[in-house]
C-alpha cells in the first residue's frame, strides 16, 4: 500500500518499497524514482522523451517542466550536459531537491522559478536538445499551440538541435492536426511516439532531417513511414 510521505494542497508525494513519486492528484504519477537507482527512468514519458538522445550528444540541455526531476537525474549521471531547468512551482523545486536527490549544489544544472513561455520568450540562449513536458489542467493547450512549439524551437542550437514533446491529446484526429501544423511550421518531419495506454504522445525533432530518414535503431520497433509527416514507432527501450 503507497504510504503518502507529504501533502500540500494537491501535491502529493508516495513512496512504496524502492519507489517514490510526485502527483497532482490522488491516482497521478507524473514522475518517479527508484531509490535503489535513483537515474533509473521509471515513467514511460520520460523514457519516450530521452529518445531525443539517439540524435545527439548533448552540451547544453533545457528542461521546460522540471517536474521532480528524473530526467535531470538521468542526464546527470549519462551525459555531461549542462542543464538548464525550469519550473513554475517553486514547492515541486523544493519537493524535487528534498525527497528526490535533485542538487542544488551542482555547477551542471540551472534551476529557473518561471513558467515556461515566459523564460522561452526572454532567454537568448541556444541550447542543442530542449525537452518540452509540462504539466497544468489550466495551462495544458499552451504546450500544443504551434507558436509556442515554434519559439521552443527558435531556441535550438542552429544545425544540429533537437526537439523533444511531450503533449497530451484526446484523438487520433487531434493527433493528425497537431502533427500537421506543426511539421508545416517547422519544415521538416517528426518522430511520433505513441505512449500505451496515456493520451500521451511524444513527438522528436532533430534539425538534421537525414538522422530521422535514415533512422536505423534496434530500439525502435515497429517503424512507420507516412509520407510529409513523419516516422511512427512503438515500443521505446530506453539503452
Amino acid at each position: 500500500m503507497p504510504k503518502c510521505i507529504f501533502k500540500n494542497g494537491q501535491v502529493y508525494v508516495y513512496e512504496e518499497a524502492s519507489y517514490r513519486w510526485l502527483s497532482f492528484d490522488e491516482d497521478d504519477v507524473q514522475s518517479s524514482v527508484d531509490l535503489q537507482n535513483q537515474s533509473h527512468i521509471v515513467t514511460p514519458h520520460c523514457q519516450y522523451l530521452l529518445s531525443a538522445l539517439e540524435f545527439i550528444e548533448p552540451k547544453s540541455t533545457l528542461m521546460l517542466g522540471m517536474g521532480a526531476g528524473e530526467m535531470v537525474r538521468y542526464l546527470m549521471a549519462q551525459t555531461r550536459c549542462h542543464i538548464s531547468a525550469v519550473e513554475a512551482n517553486a514547492t515541486i523545486i523544493e519537493l524535487a531537491k528534498s525527497f528526490f536527490f535533485i542538487p542544488d549544489d551542482s555547477e551542471r544544472i540551472e534551476i529557473f522559478n518561471q513558467y515556461a513561455e515566459d523564460f522561452i520568450a526572454s532567454t537568448k540562449q541556444l541550447y542543442d536538445c530542449i525537452f518540452v513536458d509540462l504539466y497544468s489542467p489550466h495551462k495544458q493547450q499552451m504546450v500544443q499551440q504551434v507558436d509556442f512549439i515554434y519559439l521552443c524551437d527558435s531556441r535550438l542550437s542552429v544545425e544540429k538541435g533537437v526537439l523533444a514533446l511531450n503533449l497530451c491529446v484526446h484523438s487520433n484526429r487531434d493527433t493528425a492536426r497537431l502533427i500537421k501544423s506543426l511539421t508545416h511550421q517547422l519544415k521538416r518531419l517528426v518522430l511520433l511516439l505513441p505512449i500505451e495506454g496515456k493520451n500521451n504522445i511524444v513527438l522528436i525533432s532533430p534539425k538534421q532531417e537525414e538522422l530521422l530518414e535514415n533512422l536505423v535503431c534496434d530500439r525502435f520497433d515497429q517503424l512507420t513511414c507516412i509520407k510529409s509527416i513523419g516516422l511512427i514507432a512503438r515500443n521505446y527501450q530506453l539503452s
